[in-house]
């Protein structure tokens, strides 16, 4: 059920910054809060704010709630090449190499020039000579 609370485009984008910041502050239960409020009022930035979680999840090492938090972002947003990369990713840790292949494809389709793209080139590389990949996603203060 979604909050009855309206943020306009600039409040969405200082509270979804303010997570990923609390993440590279290690302040990992406030990014919770945060992450989670966004998704409780739901609409616009609900696949951002799963993608925080997720990130949280991985750092937990809890790889079934990332899985699921990157596929409800992707539900809530198709196009997030973000969400895509980050899900390539976390499917390579979990050995799942084909299905990590097919998202880091797309996220490179979705943006080929950008830091999404970027990102699942370097994973895609990881994957396919096999070299393990140690969480590092750089779009983590989008």
């Amino acid at each position: 059920m979604a909050l009855d609370v309206q943020l306009d485009t600039e409040e969405l984008r200082l509270l979804l910054e303010a997570g990923f910041v609390l993440i590279d502050r290690r302040e990992l239960a406030k990014a919770k809060e945060v992450f989670e409020g966004v998704v409780a009022i739901g609409g616009a930035g609900t696949d951002v704010a799963l993608l925080g979680l997720a990130n949280l999840s991985m750092i937990d090492g809890n790889q079934k709630d990332a899985e699921k938090q990157l596929k409800t972002a992707l539900q809530a947003n198709p196009n997030n090449a973000h969400v895509r990369a980050t899900l390539g990713e976390l499917y390579h840790t979990m050995g799942k190499k084909e299905q990590a292949l097919a998202e880091l494809k797309k996220a490179e389709d979705l943006d080929p020039n950008g830091s999404a793209g970027a990102y699942a080139r370097a994973v895609r590389e990881a994957v396919e000579t096999g070299v393990a990949y140690a969480y590092q996603n750089p779009t983590a203060k989008k």
